[in-house]
């Protein structure tokens, strides 16, 4: 019975590709074309069969057979994506440099190969080796660790950059503006977050300093630091809700923001290293008057 319904199934799929190449040479234009069609549904019938009938081909269980398909399908993509590479890789890379050369310019590059450094002052590329080394293009075995003109910082743009948990603090100083505020330093926490490729960020402001410099500049005008923070808070609150109100600290969290969304209102740069993440915070983000950029160097937790 078993050997009957294999019979019938072997009819079925040759009438199938009767029927199927008998098409493909009505509509298919052109004899190449036809001959390629006739094959790809060839062969794919030939996997369908297989796979419907794996007993009767001997070509193991629908599981095997499935695994060696996506096998197969991984295989042609990888193919796929170093041809792609081969004839448009060097050609994205090579206009970047005449592009840099143009501006006269130094900067990084990133493709499927790694990173590369076009350094404007020699008018030399170099691509990073797995050591994490640098090696001039035209030369072998002449590796050197530092190719960089200006400095090894490089922009974020893709979210893979930014992987797991980062924090960092730093001393932010606060120069002394003019019947508004005095001197001051605060120490500034900024944390980031990859999760699900969108960004958990979170910033940190204490500002006891702040309260205790208004007290010897002012002593006339505040009698404790409770009496400044409340006028403080109450006064921040009317220019932006996006902040919140601690003891003696301000911050602000937010979570699932595309990196984008960051990038248009903070610069985010990362070392050659992929060790530290260093942010960079426009002025008066916070309100305090007189503040220059933030800048806070973050390490991977």
């Amino acid at each position: 019975m078993e050997n009957i319904i294999y019979f019938l199934a072997g009819i079925a799929a040759i009438i199938v590709f009767l029927i199927g190449t008998s098409g493909i040479f009505l509509l298919a234009p052109g004899f190449a074309l036809k001959g390629i069609l006739t094959v790809g549904f060839g062969i794919g019938l030939i996997f369908f069969f297989m796979w419907l009938f794996p007993d009767f081909t001997f070509s193991g269980s629908r599981k095997e057979l499935e695994s060696g398909f996506n096998d197969l399908y991984e295989s042609i993509v990888n193919v796929g994506e170093n041809a792609e590479s081969d004839l448009f890789g060097n050609f994205r890379r090579n206009r970047w440099v005449r592009e840099q050369k143009r501006k006269n310019e130094s900067g990084y590059y990133r493709d499927n190969n790694g990173l590369k450094y076009y350094n404007a002052s020699q008018d030399k590329l170099y691509y990073q080796l797995p050591n994490g080394r640098w090696q001039e293009y035209g030369l072998w075995n002449t590796s050197i660790d530092n190719p960089f003109e200006i400095s090894e910082w490089i922009s974020i743009i893709n979210i893979e950059e930014i992987s797991g948990y980062w924090i960092g603090t730093n001393n932010i100083h606060f120069p002394e503006v003019r019947n508004l505020n005095p001197e001051f330093t605060a120490l500034f926490t900024m944390t980031l977050r990859n999760r699900n490729d969108l960004i958990d960020i979170g910033f940190k402001l204490d500002m006891e300093n702040y309260l205790n410099a208004l007290l010897v500049a002012y002593p006339d005008h505040f009698n404790n630091k409770n009496d400044i923070w409340t006028l403080f808070t109450e006064n921040s609150r009317k220019k932006t809700s996006a902040i919140d109100y601690g003891d003696y600290y301000i911050s602000s969290f937010s979570e699932s923001i595309p990196l984008d969304n960051i990038l248009m209102n903070c610069i985010i740069q990362i070392n050659n290293d992929s060790t530290k993440i260093k942010a960079i915070i426009p002025q008066n983000v916070f309100g305090i008057a007189g503040t220059d950029t933030l800048e806070c160097i973050l390490d991977k937790e």
